[in-house]
């Protein structure tokens, strides 16, 4: 019998829910392995953080999971690891709210903040943290407090905070060596999350679904770079954002693995990444057939990674470019994909990117965290 808490328990565990669901006549996604799901008379039922809310199908889900586990049912999902789910539905759709209270509360309990005004926006304008040569490190207990802190924040943005990811990912970089400048930064970031506590991600798709086959659902990204961001390395930055059926469910800040040598390659690069989250959610969709409208919209802000993607030139100043980046042109010809330019002003995965002046900040967080008690009316366009 294996000891609760270790990985073989954990392992047993699964094993066993496998086996049990399976034996259910529940199947499990290829694209997932945590989901499992059952068509019954053309109605789709699911078991992962969430499950079709057909009464019937539901009840005997719970019945077939009881059989073979002890456990208890907990009604409706208001809390997850954490995380407040605050869910209203209504004859135009469903609206879930997804905020961290409590984790918020910690930040004020456990963290010195300075006093003074708080930011209105996540970082600083134009900040780019680096290790300043010849600059003093922080003490041990200052150096722990920073990792901590940062920790906290990594965990929020991950969940329901996406207004703070481009922030937060500058943050984790200096965790082995912080300096007294990451640590203002940090505190600037945790007093603009003190100063929005109740924001959170919000996810409110587009029309309704009544849950049976034959409806197609309709997938679209966005991607952005910032081209030799860091003055250190020289790598750039990829931003993403995936919609599904207007609500984000995938959204990243990453710094680019290999060095670029141009902007168009650098977006092309970002692009490659959203390409790869939107292909995941198809199939994830597909796996428990279901359709999807193709091909899906892809929108980069760079007409020279646009032409690049829609093309198979390959001369010039792009012989170079690695054949990872070619990856969207593969899914354009299998119509999987379209590329179309969508103007900078309007691309709201510039936020994650870089850290922008508020009126631009303010513009494309609305994307993620609705039309809340923080966004200024005022502030509609980028100064």
């Amino acid at each position: 019998m294996p000891i609760y808490g270790t990985k073989q328990g954990a392992s047993c565990f699964y094993k066993k829910l496998v086996k049990t669901v399976k034996g259910k006549m529940y199947q499990r996604s290829p694209a997932d392995p945590c989901l499992y799901y059952r068509w019954k008379e053309g109605r789709l039922v699911m078991m992962l953080s969430w499950i079709d809310d057909n009464p019937e199908d539901v009840e005997q889900f719970r019945k077939d999971i009881e059989a073979g586990f002890k456990c208890k049912f907990e009604g409706p999902l208001k809390e997850y690891i954490g995380s407040k789910v605050d869910m209203k539905r209504s004859e135009s759709g469903t609206k879930i709210k997804i905020t961290r209270s409590v984790l918020v509360q910690s930040l004020e309990d456990e963290f010195n903040s300075p006093e003074g005004k708080p930011p209105r926006v996540s970082a600083a304008t134009g900040q780019i943290l680096i290790t300043e040569p010849g600059g003093v490190n922080l003490s041990k207990k200052d150096s722990t407090m920073y990792r901590s802190g940062t920790a906290k924040l990594m965990y929020m943005m991950q969940w329901s905070r996406p207004d703070i990811y481009n922030a937060v990912r500058e943050l984790a970089r200096q965790m082995a060596r912080p300096q007294e400048r990451h640590l203002k930064a940090m505190q600037g970031c945790m007093r603009y999350v003190l100063a929005t506590r109740n924001r959170g991600l919000l996810i409110k798709p587009e029309g309704t679904w009544n849950g049976r086959k034959g409806y197609k659902f309709r997938i679209k990204g966005r991607s952005d770079s910032d081209y030799a961001a860091n003055i250190q390395d020289r790598r750039s930055i990829s931003g993403g954002r995936t919609f599904l059926n207007g609500a984000p469910v995938v959204f990243r800040s990453a710094t680019q693995r290999f060095v670029t040598l141009s902007v168009t390659e650098a977006e092309t690069a970002a692009g490659v990444m959203v390409a790869q989250d939107m292909m995941y959610v198809y199939r994830i969709l597909t796996s428990l057939g279901l359709e999807v409208e193709l091909p899906m919209l892809l929108e980069m802000d760079n007409k020279g990674a646009v032409d690049l993607a829609n093309n198979w030139s390959s001369g010039g100043r792009t012989r170079h470019v690695d054949a990872r980046n070619f990856y969207v042109r593969e899914l354009k010809d299998k119509g999987l994909l379209r590329i179309e330019h969508v103007a900078g002003a309007d691309n709201d995965a510039d936020i994650f990117t870089k850290n922008t002046p508020y009126a631009t900040f303010n513009k494309h967080v609305r994307q993620f965290v609705g039309e809340d008690e923080y966004i200024d009316q005022d502030t509609q366009t980028p100064e």
